[in-house]
């Protein structure tokens, strides 16, 4: 849509926006840019339409594709779509957002010790205290096993998200009563900055989960921001393996 306002002035075609809690909204729209009488841009003027139909296919078959069946959060697939948009967006708009990647501490022993079903059901304790701690127009999605992804909009400093990091973390590191069983958890949390850090979402989400992997080396239970130096320390890392893998050859 932007390229072809930028282009030629004028957009005619369906997207899906946003509504201001978050929801889609599927439209029909028909832009114009407008110039005032020194040929400067001045603003746009739209017509749009919303897809009602659209909208009850999303209700009725929408859930099944984005959301994640045993904890009701985003799933993988709405997750990716939507870091598409808030890149594209963020860019347009020159607005960062912040990436918080956790993986819960200690999970393993608690499905293998306990079973898969109070696995499970720990997995959507943790699903309902995040909820608690993320706005409406946060994104928060399972991105499988034991590890979540929360999409942090219009935050403008490391403070800011730090502040909103370790509310998730004291949230998740309590005693949870899982039918019946008292489970003692905790996380560690990694964090990638849009711009700053990367441009794209693949980048995004690895750097993300590069500073979490160093949150659980240091310790576990902490928050890392992404720095460009774990990633050199993870490229030295794997030199020195594939070093230790090739055959030792000895001198005759």
């Amino acid at each position: 849509m932007w390229a072809s306002l930028e282009q030629t002035g004028h957009f005619e075609g369906n997207f899906i926006n946003r509504r201001k809690d978050g929801t889609e909204l599927p439209l029909e729209s028909n832009i114009s840019r407008v110039w005032d009488g020194t040929n400067q841009q001045n603003y746009y003027v739209a017509i749009q339409r919303i897809l009602q139909n659209v909208c009850r296919m999303n209700q009725r078959f929408g859930k099944k594709a984005n959301i994640d069946q045993l904890t009701g959060l985003y799933n993988r697939n709405y997750l990716m779509t939507r870091l598409t948009q808030d890149v594209a967006s963020s860019q347009h708009k020159n607005q960062p957002f912040a990436l918080i990647f956790l993986d819960l501490d200690g999970f393993k022993y608690v499905n293998d010790s306990l079973g898969h079903a109070l696995g499970d059901a720990l997995l959507c304790e943790v699903a309902r205290r995040l909820r608690s701690k993320v706005r409406a127009s946060d994104v928060l999605a399972r991105l499988g096993g034991d590890e979540f992804v929360v999409i942090l909009g219009e935050v403008n400093s490391p403070e800011i998200i730090e502040q909103r990091a370790e509310a998730i973390l004291q949230a998740i590191n309590q005693i949870h009563q899982v039918d019946g069983y008292p489970v003692e958890i905790s996380c560690s949390i990694g964090i990638s900055l849009f711009p700053d850090d990367a441009q794209d979402v693949e980048t995004m989400l690895k750097y993300a989960d590069t500073a979490m992997y160093e949150a659980k080396a240091a310790g576990k239970n902490m928050i890392q921001f992404y720095q460009p130096k774990m990633q050199h320390d993870i490229s030295k890392m794997v030199a020195v393996h594939n070093a230790l893998k090739k055959p030792f050859n000895r001198m005759n």
